[in-house]
């Protein structure tokens, strides 16, 4: 199961980016998250890992499994049965970016999480666009 929004940010790229690389700050910017830290020495590289409470659910643990620097990174969390991966990209569109979010569970148990969690996920993947949003057009 996946949910996807995408938005158009007016603020640079470079702010956007920031914004999102700076983990331990979201709570600040995003209703979809209570608390985020980084495990150890952190920091947005692929094997690096934060701790996230989201309102209604379970902390959880991301592992960085991707960066392109500038421009999208991609972190998963497991549990038995399910795999959850979460992307953040942005594309320059001249003026602004363009920031797509997604989710996407898999595995075994997928299509029973997936139905349970269906509306707080959606509705966590557009609150996090919409903070991202309101937050880096207010710092440009």
């Amino acid at each position: 199961m996946k949910y996807e929004h995408t938005i158009d940010i007016d603020a640079p790229a470079a702010t956007v980016w920031a914004t999102l690389a700076d983990v331990p700050a979201w709570p600040t910017w995003t209703a979809s998250v209570s608390t985020a830290e980084w495990v150890g020495e952190g920091g947005l590289v692929v094997g690096s890992a934060a701790k996230l409470k989201q309102p209604k659910l379970r902390a959880a643990t991301w592992s960085i499994s991707a960066v392109d620097e500038g421009r999208a990174f991609t972190w998963e969390t497991k549990s038995p049965g399910f795999l959850i991966t979460a992307s953040h990209a942005i594309a320059d569109r001249g003026a602004g970016v363009t920031v797509t979010l997604s989710t996407d569970i898999t595995g075994p148990m997928a299509p029973i999480v997936g139905a349970m969690t269906a509306k707080i996920g959606k509705r966590y993947v557009a609150t996090e666009a919409e903070g991202l949003k309101r937050h880096c057009e207010g710092k440009s």
